[in-house]
């Protein structure tokens, strides 16, 4: 090994994209792969030791970041690929936070016309129902008497 190769020699694993676009166009192969595979719903439902007629027939496949860095390779948990390649090069950020967009967009609008599960989706999302419990971030107050019969 010459000297010159011991300076360029890089640790660590190459990454998977060059470029914004590289990202980009694997994320529309995803979808297009996507769109063509529909969910085969069982035309039966096991319940118990019985089997029942059930709806049959195909639902939409859902976007999702796992199927997405399936089909990419990507081996890190999608927030810390997200991190690790906008620190890399500034152009990756707007590429990232559109396909963040697309894939809870079609999660969340899945989830309305109730083609996917809602609850589930929320749950990915991050969406919850939340009460404030409180009076302007202070606890509330609760006073009572006691009445003695």
């Amino acid at each position: 090994m010459s000297f010159r190769m011991e300076l360029v020699k890089r640790n660590g694993r190459p990454p998977v994209f060059e470029t914004p676009d590289d990202l980009w166009r694997c994320f529309s192969e995803y979808v297009a792969l996507v769109e063509q595979h529909d969910i085969n719903l069982p035309t039966y439902v096991v319940k118990g030791s019985k089997r029942e007629e059930g709806k049959g027939g195909k639902i939409a496949r859902p976007l999702t970041f796992q199927g997405f860095m399936a089909f990419a390779g990507i081996s890190r948990e999608w927030a810390d690929f997200e991190k690790y390649t906008k620190q890399r090069n500034e152009g990756f950020c707007e590429v990232i936070t559109r396909i963040r967009r697309i894939i809870e967009s079609d999660q969340v609008e899945g989830g309305l016309a109730n083609i996917y599960n809602s609850n589930l989706t929320a749950r990915l999302n991050g969406l919850k129902d939340r009460t404030d419990h409180t009076s302007g971030d202070e606890p509330l107050e609760v006073k009572f008497k006691v009445v003695k019969p």
